[in-house]
């Protein structure tokens, strides 16, 4: 074989090496989805919601909700609406203007149903009203 022919696969054989290398690259630090840019996939009452996922949790998880329902409790990190659905703040979001018995509509992804304790669980949540 030339020298030509040998150096010209190599360059061919580096310029694919690149190219897959800048598509992993893109495809491993791709933008992530934010709360605000989903789509809800279910919105309505916080029990109606518990009623709707009893029958089928597993196709629940990772899906975005809207739900209203009365804060029943408070922590550093997230609220409880009535009693049953643990939402787990994102960040940015205030947990200091929350007091028990306030009415309020959130958005979050559903992250898991634990149906022995009866507790819907949300993480990435945000404050619509």
């Amino acid at each position: 074989m030339s020298s030509i022919k040998k150096s010209s696969i190599l360059l061919i054989l580096l310029a694919l090496l690149l190219i897959g290398a800048f598509g992993a690259y893109k495809y491993a630090y791709q933008a992530h989805e934010t709360t605000e840019s989903r789509a809800a996939d279910f919105t309505g009452s916080s029990a109606d919601f518990l009623n709707k996922i009893k029958s089928a949790p597993d196709a629940w998880v990772n899906k975005a909700v809207v739900l209203k329902g009365k804060v029943t409790g408070t922590d550093k990190s997230g609220i409880t609406l009535n009693s049953s659905i643990y939402c787990q703040l994102r960040e940015d979001a205030a947990v200091a203007g929350l007091t028990k018995g306030k009415e309020v509509e959130i958005k979050g992804r559903v992250i898991g149903y634990d149906d022995l304790m009866e507790e819907l669980k949300l993480d990435q949540v945000i404050l619509l009203k």
